[in-house]
């Protein structure tokens, strides 16, 4: 996920940006889990159903960053940055975009996904029908995930 490698690598340089002041709740799923999930929904006898890939358990932005700080030990200046300053700066984003002819990531339909207060999802259909449990918690799976973008010299 490109998205999650650009917050490592932010960390990694001693950099924890966080967007706006309220909270989120966020869920995630670890590779390995998704796979799982994967395998259950074709091996189980269960049709035409939608489920939400995703943990157990819902974590905040501060989660997310102190396990990647922590697993990196590295100290980090933290910087909180207010939502208009932030779509001004996907706007300009656009613009470069535009301009150049190259897309970007960074835009204001990001940062409307940034900003939702809470992305936790519903996961007792995938309990109730495929029998699913997370193997992985944000934790464990963010420290093979980082232990393996350091033995590849990522990070």
């Amino acid at each position: 996920d490109t998205e999650m490698f650009t917050i490592f690598k932010l960390i990694n340089r001693g950099v924890e940006a966080h967007i706006g002041f309220k909270p989120q709740k966020l869920t995630f799923v670890y590779v390995k889990d998704l796979t799982e999930m994967i395998y259950q929904s074709i091996v189980k006898p269960v049709f035409n159903v939608a489920y939400f890939a995703a943990s157990e358990q819902y974590y905040s932005s501060e989660d997310l960053a102190t396990f990647v700080r922590t697993f990196l030990n590295k100290k980090t200046i933290k910087i909180k940055l207010p939502l208009p300053i932030v779509h001004s700066a996907a706007w300009m984003s656009e613009k470069i975009s535009a301009i150049s002819g190259k897309s970007s990531v960074f835009n204001r339909d990001k940062i409307n996904e940034l900003k939702a207060q809470s992305w936790v999802c519903d996961l007792q259909p995938l309990k109730d029908e495929l029998n699913f449990t997370n193997r992985f918690t944000l934790k464990t799976g963010l420290e093979e995930t980082l232990a393996w973008y350091q033995a590849e010299k990522w990070l």
